[in-house]
């Protein structure tokens, strides 16, 4: 298995592509896809765990608002997903980086087992098998056309992993940004005991080191990596005393929790339905 760090998903990337529409939405204008890669992730919804994956470009020189466009058929053990072109989404007077052209197949929620995978990337068909078990992901193809899967597998998130981390531009703001860790330790979080492997949104490697996607702007930053079953309200509490006393500190933290409610990223008073993955990064 790699253990490159490449992210799922730029950092909340498609946050600006829900502002997009197309330019003429009687006419969509689109472009032909060439070879794709993909990471596999897993979210937690109100039906329960659910698989997917995230297709890029690998020609990096697209405005990163273009969308891969796709449809997906689940039928008894047989998934098939094709992708099928770039949809070209630009908006008036808004400068968009340059990157991959991308998009998310969410399949949903599968139970353990074995499933039969054709990813069909314009009229290149990729045959392969999906075996899902309790704690990890299979995603293994008899050869591909047009397809590279970046890693075969993925961990599963243990309900209750609470990680993220903390960025700052001035040393002065180190200690608060371990109060903040150790706040979170006060209340009941734990160190996080995973099995080596790729979770999607971060890694653990073999010598026992996590490692997740950051923002480069920040000059310093302070990862944690913690098991929580406790309080929402008391998570709260903690953004809202540090959001109010820190604002020079960023404070990026996702709770994978269940009880029927989704995966979320906590900001201070509000909560976000986590429906994107940061891709991991070189």
């Amino acid at each position: 298995m790699q253990t490159s760090l490449r992210l799922l998903f730029p950092t909340l990337f498609l946050a600006v592509l829900l502002g997009f529409s197309s330019c003429n939405k009687d006419e969509v204008e689109t472009a032909p896809l060439g070879s794709v890669n993909i990471d596999m992730y897993e979210l937690l919804s109100y039906s329960g765990r659910e698989f997917g994956f995230q297709a890029f470009t690998d020609l990096e020189s697209y405005p990163v608002s273009y969308m891969i466009r796709s449809n997906t058929k689940l039928e008894g053990n047989k998934i098939t997903v094709n992708l099928l072109d770039i949809e070209k989404v630009t908006v008036s007077g808004v400068a968009v980086p340059l990157g991959s052209a991308s998009t998310y197949v969410n399949i949903g929620s599968l139970s353990d087992g074995e499933y039969d995978f054709e990813i069909n990337v314009v009229d290149r068909i990729n045959s392969g098998k999906l075996k899902i078990y309790p704690s990890f992901y299979v995603l293994s193809f008899d050869g591909t056309n047009g397809l590279t899967l970046n890693e075969d597998t993925l961990r599963r998130m243990p309900e209750g992993t609470l990680w993220g981390y903390l960025g700052y531009m001035d040393t002065a703001y180190a200690a608060p940004a371990q109060e903040f860790i150790d706040t979170l330790l006060s209340i009941g979080a734990t160190p996080l005991n995973v099995a080596p492997g790729n979770y999607g949104y971060f890694e653990y490697s073999e010598d026992s080191v996590f490692s997740q996607p950051v923002d480069s702007k920040y000059t310093y930053t302070k990862e944690f990596y913690l098991s929580y079953n406790h309080s929402l309200e008391s998570l709260n509490g903690i953004m809202y005393y540090y959001d109010f006393n820190y604002r020079q500190i960023y404070i990026g933290i996702r709770w994978f929790y269940g009880d029927g409610k989704k995966s979320v990223i906590l900001s201070p008073g509000k909560l976000h339905d986590e429906v994107q993955l940061p891709r991991r990064s070189q």
